[in-house]
């Protein structure tokens, strides 16, 4: 299990999104721990929040949910839909 500044991740997905994107789910964190990063949901996965942020200049989708004591847990992420890219720009991203 991974973990950095309250968020942890499952390793093992970790090292597929590095094969796949070059991205780390270290490099989510600091997307998801900022305040001014823009969040969406989806009605299939409530449980969920999607944060929209760009890493190394293209713009990546990470889906979280809040675990249990306050904790992060980092469940993805992916280089973001037309939709979502609509949804970061129209929330104030850039």
């Amino acid at each position: 299990m991974g973990y950095k500044d309250g968020c942890e991740w499952d390793d093992r997905k970790g090292e597929i999104l590095e094969e796949l994107f070059a991205i780390s789910f270290s490099d989510c964190v600091n997307i998801v721990l900022d305040d001014s990063t823009p969040l969406i949901s989806h009605p299939a996965y409530p449980e969920q929040l999607r944060a929209l942020g760009k890493i190394r200049k293209k713009l990546f989708t990470i889906a979280f949910i809040e675990h249990k004591d306050f904790l992060i847990r980092i469940i993805t992420a992916w280089p973001s839909s037309a939709a979502e890219k609509k949804a970061y720009y129209k929330q104030g991203g850039k």
